[in-house]
């Protein structure tokens, strides 16, 4: 999974105060998993994923409801394939502070 920010040059606000905060876009791009040692699926098992965001040190990685922000179904890349090529996007519609703090995890659903 790699995060990528709009724009990727955020404003410098140690500078005096000189430049004015603003809301950075995310968009993850998560990538088919590989598949996993001793499984006999050929490669074509789906998993689901759940998507969590947090925006604070202090709830951060605590997989509550309310932090939950989608849930995808992914393949598993079968052999031959790049497993690296991303095979969904998730475009957050909540903007990011750029003088803020945000995580993002996407993990296997229990």
């Amino acid at each position: 999974t790699v995060l990528h920010i709009a724009p990727y040059n955020e404003p410098d606000l140690r500078k005096n105060g000189q430049q004015a905060q603003i809301s950075l876009k995310g968009t993850l791009k998560i990538s088919c998993p590989e598949k996993k040692e001793g499984t006999t699926n050929g490669g074509g098992g789906t998993t689901t994923y759940d998507v969590y965001r947090w925006d604070s040190v202090d709830e951060a990685f605590t997989y509550e409801a309310k932090y939950k922000k989608d849930s995808i179904e992914l393949s598993t890349c079968t052999s031959g394939e790049n497993t690296n090529t991303a095979v969904f996007t998730y475009a957050d519609p909540v903007g990011i502070p750029s003088g803020g703090t945000t995580y993002y995890r996407v993990v296997p659903q229990n």
